[in-house]
């Protein structure tokens, strides 16, 4: 063989051997295991709430937190007060999250997370508006603006990434949840880095509304158009157990009949990545819970199937 055909073939090795490694660079990446909780807290001085009032209840919100031994954490209603108290009290735990409005004294949807576990890499907020970058945009039916807060972390002992999206649906508009679920899939979409994801929330549709039947797959109608979530996800809780399984997560601070709370609430996953537990925590105390919301858990293996 000759010297100009050996130098050819070996260039052409090269360029296969790179182009291989730029492929499966996702493939290659290591799984690593997050244990993750939705969580709406209820907001402390927004309603009168009696003897379910926050200084009567943040105890038993923080014990939950604390003993479901979590790595990542999502809250919904959460106002600034609560976030100092849960940040005394989560220790080891860091957290952000920007206020719906500019007042700076409105709820963040703030995610903690385990600092021995993850370094923060990237992280924001948009609002489910047609102007999702400005602070308090609202306009689809909903009379509170909404948010979702993201972050990029990065697992220290693999090195590898995963992105969380925690959103807060609103409870009145089924249009402004349908147009919230579109913005979410696009902006997942966008994101800079092709890690995995998990998104958390308090949605405000049951299993049946159509916008967590367009997160699990099916086509849903708005404005004439068509429209797909670009990504096959899949609701962690029943992934473990089951169709039949009771799931209901929005308790009315117990008013609501037991055996028929609605399942409001979700930890939703990629479909590459393996449930290895979930739950709803309907922890109470002589009938009192620590929130209207019971929290809900999934422990999963991050790229486990990639």
């Amino acid at each position: 063989m000759g010297m100009r055909c050996w130098k050819a073939m070996a260039r052409g090795s090269v360029l296969a051997f790179v182009f291989g490694i730029v492929l499966s660079t996702r493939a290659e990446e290591k799984p690593f295991d997050v244990r993750v909780m939705s969580f709406n807290i209820r907001y402390y001085d927004v309603y009168d709430d009696g003897v379910d009032d926050w200084k009567n209840r943040r105890e038993m919100v923080a014990k939950v937190i604390t003993d479901a031994e979590l790595d990542l954490l999502g809250l919904q209603e959460d106002k600034p007060g609560q976030l100092r108290y849960l940040g005394m009290k989560l220790r080891g735990f860091r957290h952000f999250g920007k206020t719906r409005d500019e007042s700076g004294i409105g709820p963040s949807n703030a995610i903690f997370y385990r600092k021995k576990k993850f370094k923060l890499d990237d992280r924001g907020t948009f609002w489910f508006s047609d102007t999702p970058d400005t602070v308090d945009s609202k306009g689809w039916g909903n009379k509170y603006s909404r948010i979702c807060t993201w972050a990029r972390l990065i697992d220290r002992e693999t090195g590898q990434g995963v992105y969380l999206f925690n959103a807060h649906m609103d409870h009145a508009s089924q249009y402004s949840r349908e147009r919230s679920a579109v913005l979410m899939g696009e902006r997942i979409a966008a994101r800079e880095h092709n890690d995995p994801f998990i998104i958390t929330g308090d949605m405000n549709a049951k299993e049946s509304n159509s916008v967590i039947r367009y997160f699990k797959g099916d086509e849903m109608q708005i404005d004439g158009k068509t429209h797909s979530f670009p990504f096959k996800i899949q609701d962690s809780f029943r992934v473990k157990n089951g169709k039949k399984a009771y799931a209901g997560t929005f308790n009315g601070f117990g008013t609501a009949k037991k055996g028929y709370f609605a399942k409001l609430d979700y930890v939703l996953t990629e479909e590459s990545s393996e449930v290895l537990d979930a739950t709803v925590i309907r922890y109470n105390e002589d009938g009192r819970y620590p929130s209207d919301h019971c929290p809900i858990t999934a422990h999963i293996n991050i790229g486990n199937k990639h």
